[in-house]
């Protein structure tokens, strides 16, 4: 079935590429305006006025730039995935232009109500830290529910058009770390939609209000907080730099971030491309392995923003700092879990990879017969290695071991394969705010950490009334 998959998406691009190479001997008279980086509006959705207008600012932009701007838009996709298109049209229209990278493709469907952006790759890196990201979400998505195409479109083009001209950054929430200047976008959740004039007029409200102090702080973590029970923040200091952030979360939280706001500032300078692999690497490893109730939201975001005025901190330091950071606000959502009695902290060591024992530790965290065994401290050894055991990652179950901790004593539950547990030891660990499992499956010299909380009669009340 693989094979025959891809033999029929290649028959697709090809189907594709051949008639969009067909076009300019086709059309060698009509002058076609997709060929010529115009617009072709074969979903008929923008107005003649509009047409003109957005031809004349694409001819203007590639005269100032020389980067080309193409739209198309299509009544449908018939049933094809919208990367897979987007792509076939982009490389087909590059080879139109023999083979230049300069440009910027917008296809938009707008029955569908989307909209792909593919860019170039000499442009990639300033048009999608800027614009592309938002462009969908802050502009094309209010105007397409109102069916205004000719708004939306031609904002989308303004956007783009301005961030390649150098100009300053258009309202599509993105800021630009050299001047500092922000657009207002603002990251949300809950149930309803965002009022985006509102969070404008707010914004500007807020700005000269705008200070730098440890209760300024305070009060932008508690803003940001829902069903959270306390503020969350912390900092890493070192001897040249800090790492400080701020972030919320307490309920809808799983493995892939989850409901969960984390705004993260250091005075460090290093570059945007250093700065966008750490926070990857630190989010991986700290907020991707926090579970409360195993459910994901749409709406989670981690922003990190370097001021530079620290000078220059190579990554090998700055990263470990981060993800220090990332890891104490990462715990704090755990402590905070809806409902929660007890943070539940599982170490997976001896793993092959530390890919399958972060696996084998999420597994375990959003277990709810491990986290009920938590709440009611019932030291069950058996739920831990059960659920360990369905993550789906080999290990010898002859070679495990497994301990309970509460952070100052440590009990042996299993060890190689061997029940061993003195139970009346094991739930005394279980008393406190904390209780700790630690695995080791004796396969590798691999570990990753997770962190939860217990499941409680309290999670049902807050959850079960959520919207009234």
């Amino acid at each position: 079935m693989k094979i025959i998959r891809q033999v029929g998406k290649t028959i697709f691009r090809l189907y594709i590429i051949s008639i969009l190479l067909l076009v300019p001997f086709i059309a060698a008279s009509a002058d076609i305006p997709f060929l010529s980086g115009r617009v072709t509006d074969n979903a008929e959705i923008l107005s003649e006025g509009m047409r003109k207008t957005l031809t004349e600012r694409l001819k203007s932009h590639e005269e100032i730039t020389g980067n080309q701007i193409a739209i198309l838009t299509i009544p449908t996709l018939g049933g094809a995935g919208i990367e897979e298109y987007a792509t076939s049209v982009f490389e087909a229209w590059k080879l139109g232009r023999k083979g230049n990278d300069n440009g910027v493709l917008v296809i938009v469907v707008p029955n569908d109500r989307r909209m792909r952006i593919e860019v170039g790759y000499g442009l990639e890196g300033t048009l999608t830290d800027l614009v592309a990201g938002r462009i969908i979400r802050n502009i094309m998505a209010p105007r397409f529910k109102a069916n205004d195409f000719d708004g939306g479109i031609e904002e989308a083009v303004k956007a783009i058009t301005d961030t390649l001209e150098g100009k300053e950054a258009p309202d599509t929430g993105s800021s630009d770390t050299k001047t500092g200047k922000s657009s207002g976008f603002g990251p949300g959740f809950g149930i309803d939609e965002p009022d985006l004039p509102l969070i404008q007029r707010q914004c500007e409200e807020i700005a000269p209000k705008i200070d730098r102090t440890p209760e300024a702080e305070t009060l932008a973590a508690q803003a940001i907080m829902t069903t959270d029970k306390f503020a969350k923040h912390a900092v890493v200091q070192r001897e040249t730099f800090a790492v400080g952030g701020i972030t919320k979360g307490s309920g809808m939280i799983a493995p892939n971030m989850g409901t969960m706001l984390a705004f993260i500032y250091t005075d460090a300078d290093i570059g945007a491309k250093p700065l966008l692999q750490a926070l990857k690497q630190a989010t991986r490893r700290t907020f991707n392995r926090v579970v409360v109730d195993g459910d994901m939201s749409t709406n989670d975001i981690a922003l990190c923003t370097a001021t530079g005025e620290a000078g220059k901190v190579n990554s090998a330091e700055f990263s470990p700092a981060l993800e220090e950071c990332c890891r104490s606000l990462a715990k704090q959502i755990a402590t905070d879990g809806e409902g929660a009695t007890k943070l539940l902290e599982v170490t997976v060591k001896g793993a092959q990879k530390e890919e399958a024992a972060a696996k084998v530790a999420r597994t375990i965290i959003e277990s709810p017969l491990v986290k009920t065994a938590v709440y009611g401290e019932d030291p069950n050894w058996g739920r831990v290695i059960a659920a360990a055991g369905r993550a789906g990652v080999d290990f010898d179950p002859n070679a495990v071991s497994l301990w309970i901790s509460d952070e100052n004593m440590r009990y042996p539950l299993v060890k190689s394969g061997v029940i061993i547990a003195d139970l009346k030891k094991a739930k005394e660990a279980m008393h406190g705010r904390k209780v700790i499992f630690i695995l080791d499956l004796g396969a590798g010299n691999e570990e990753a950490t997770a962190w939860g909380c217990d499941l409680t009669e309290r999670y049902v009340e807050i959850n079960g009334r959520y919207t009234t």
